[in-house]
């Protein structure tokens, strides 16, 4: 029988090699992207796993690399960062948008009908604290930028997405759900970071009980894109977490959905 095939975003190290060498070792043909291609092909090669290079902060990149995707079964959206100072991309968006929301939207959604029935998403939703939320008022950062608030508004709005994309994917036996992994130290996490920063992510993640192993963090993620049965379900270490308060509200999430759509990057209709 032929392998079935995954494709990890962001696979080339961290949490996302991590995955990707998990399905290679389940049986599964992986191919895995990163935006160097020296580094990417080399990673790619020491697991098992084919390479493609795209910059997921360029969305037509993205889009070229959707086009010549074909019978997928399982999709893991990894890919992600935080970023101290605001840079715009080619397309115009601000580069933490871009990369942690446009792109896996754009990718998905370009991908989703060529997915084998019975396929699953997995989306990497890193949850920094309890009262993150978008800012739908400024959601490029505009008229004020953070590099961590940046970060963790652009995974509600890849959450609320997520949530939506499982309702609309259901009648294709498609199963899709978010995953918080938890934080790794070590894994070059928000590089772009001043040194202070970097220095004491790790033992803010400690003290707040928000770091983790590997195998920890890669348990959900690989369960969910092998053998899991839900859908539509925010997990952390298989058990289901308290969505943002920003997400109880119906008329935030239509917003949510609505700047996809406006961007480019989403159908404008959900479920």
């Amino acid at each position: 029988m032929e392998a079935k095939r995954a494709i990890v975003t962001g696979g080339t190290s961290g949490i996302g090699l991590a995955i990707a060498e998990a399905l290679v070792g389940a049986g599964f043909a992986v191919t895995v992207t990163g935006r160097d291609a020296g580094k990417g092909a080399a990673a790619a090669a020491s697991i098992g796993a084919g390479f493609a290079q795209v910059d997921h902060s360029d969305l037509s990149a993205v889009r070229a690399f959707a086009a010549g995707v074909e019978g997928v079964d399982v999709l893991v959206n990894n890919v992600g960062g935080a970023f101290w100072n605001r840079v715009v991309t080619p397309d115009g968006h601000e580069t933490t948008l871009a990369l942690n929301l446009l792109a896996p939207v754009v990718l998905t959604e370009a991908v989703l009908p060529k997915l084998r029935e019975g396929s699953r998403i997995v989306n990497i939703v890193t949850k920094l604290e309890k009262n993150m939320k978008l800012d739908l008022d400024d959601p490029q950062g505009e008229k004020r930028y953070k590099g961590f608030d940046a970060y963790a508004g652009a995974k509600v709005g890849l959450l609320a997405w997520t949530l939506d994309l499982a309702k609309r994917a259901e009648s294709r036996g498609v199963l899709v759900n978010g995953v918080h992994p938890g934080i790794v130290v070590g894994t070059g996490f928000g590089a772009d970071m001043p040194w202070i920063m970097r220095a004491m992510g790790p033992v803010i993640a400690r003290l707040f009980g928000m770091s983790r192993s590997m195998e920890d963090a890669v348990r959900t993620p690989l369960r969910l894109a092998t053998t899991g049965t839900e859908t539509g379900r925010y997990l952390d270490l298989d058990a289901e977490i308290p969505l943002p308060a920003q997400l109880d509200d119906p008329a935030q999430v239509a917003r949510i959905l609505a700047l996809c759509a406006e961007l480019g990057a989403a159908p404008a209709l959900t479920a």
